[in-house]
């Protein structure tokens, strides 16, 4: 709220009145994580995470913020699927690369990246992993 010269905080304790939490935190805080409800049951999301989850066999770029799982086969089809903050709140920029003939998740990037230096990196990644195909989402930042 505090980018925008004409919103104070007057606008948006007004705004705040009409929405509820999940939305407020969403729409002006842009924090994604603590807005959402998960849509499938804990015990479930529980098994995934002991059943599927293995650590990364290389972490890389700023922070460590890609990790890569399997080294891409460059004869298969590449998914990028990713999504886009505005880089300035408190939600991560995201892709995820997936193998598309044994749908797999082969890596996944999450960063706090500016808008312009996310698309930049994506582009080389995508060229250096068999020119992938993107998948992004299109709604707000990630529709333009």
């Amino acid at each position: 709220m505090d980018v925008h010269p004409e919103r104070d905080q007057k606008w948006f304790d007004d705004e705040c009145k009409t929405c509820h939490q999940r939305e407020i935190a969403q729409e002006y805080c842009c924090d994604f994580q603590a807005s959402g409800k998960y849509l499938s049951p804990s015990n479930l999301i529980q098994f995934y995470e002991q059943t599927y989850i293995k650590e990364p066999v290389e972490k890389r770029w700023i922070g460590n913020d890609l990790w890569i799982w399997e080294y891409p086969d460059y004869t298969n089809n590449i998914l990028f699927r990713l999504t886009i903050a505005r880089g300035d709140g408190t939600d991560f920029s995201t892709f995820h690369v997936i193998c598309v003939e044994t749908c797999t998740q082969v890596a996944e990037f999450r960063s706090r990246i500016s808008t312009r230096d996310f698309g930049n990196s994506l582009v080389q990644w995508q060229q250096n992993i068999n020119n992938a195909l993107t998948c992004f989402e299109n709604s707000n930042i990630g529709g333009t």
